[in-house]
């Protein structure tokens, strides 16, 4: 016979209950924590938590590097309560398991690249003053042709301000026009535009993209561009995520994909 039960004030009951000689066994807490769940626990167990809601994220290839490892338990009922949202230009793609539950899970991953292209700022829209890019040119000068290529440009940058100042005022007591001076003086002065060798994606050989040169003609202030880059950058980013969408379909076919 078990031990009569006592019922805390959280709703628990605790039960003595036999041993395999008869005599009294450990006592087993017995608790309900939702409607029709019933929670049983003995000796030193750990108490009742809730589920945890997973959160995943990663590369792009994290959604179909998560699916091909559960394959085994991602059932074909379970694909059709979970969906992908696909956000291509951010380029992104997220999967929401048991989309139903409010434990359900989350798997994300985006597109990464590579740490060549922050190290000069080319199409951010932002201007640089030209000393400072010097200094940016000087401690990258692995991404030249060779480092004397790279020199030569930071001296140019670096001496910018100077030169079109002396260049401005011999204009200046010929014409007699600042603005027409002042704008000849800096396209005189600075590169229509340069080489650089880059990586698109991490583990990528570089390659070799022409980078134009914009002057502010008001402050001097430089701003760089590359159409080039800006479509080699966008084209790996959707190629990346249509591979990976791709990838989830042909593992999960029952999976509802949307495009945002």
């Amino acid at each position: 016979m078990s031990k009569p039960s006592s019922r805390k004030q959280d709703g628990t009951i605790k039960v003595t209950a036999p041993g395999p000689d008869g005599t009294m066994g450990n006592e087993v807490e017995l608790g309900i924590n939702h409607p029709g769940e019933l929670v049983i626990r003995t000796g030193a167990a750990l108490p009742a938590r809730e589920p945890v809601c997973v959160k995943i994220h990663g590369d792009i290839g994290t959604v179909s590097q998560f699916l091909a490892t559960r394959a085994k338990v991602f059932s074909e009922s379970l694909q059709l309560r979970s969906h992908v949202i696909v956000e291509k230009e951010e380029g992104s793609v997220a999967l929401f398991v048991d989309e139903i539950n409010p434990f359900g899970s989350s798997i994300g991953g985006e597109v990464t690249f590579s740490s060549d292209l922050v190290l000069l700022p080319i199409n951010t829209g932002s201007t640089i003053s030209p000393v400072a890019l010097a200094d940016k040119i000087k401690f990258n000068y692995d991404l030249f042709d060779s480092r004397e290529t790279a020199m030569r440009l930071v001296s140019t940058f670096r001496r910018l301000h100077t030169k079109v100042k002396v260049d401005i005022e011999k204009m200046i007591d010929e014409r007699g026009n600042s603005n027409m001076a002042r704008e000849e003086a800096i396209q005189s002065n600075i590169p229509e535009s340069f080489a650089v060798h880059l990586a698109i994606a991490r583990g990528e050989p570089r390659r070799e993209f022409i980078v134009d040169v914009c002057v502010r003609p008001d402050n001097l202030e430089v701003y760089l561009k590359s159409p080039d880059l800006f479509v080699a950058k966008r084209t790996f980013r959707d190629e990346a995520v249509d591979k990976e969408v791709a990838r989830i379909i042909r593992i999960a076919p029952r999976l509802v994909v949307v495009y945002r």
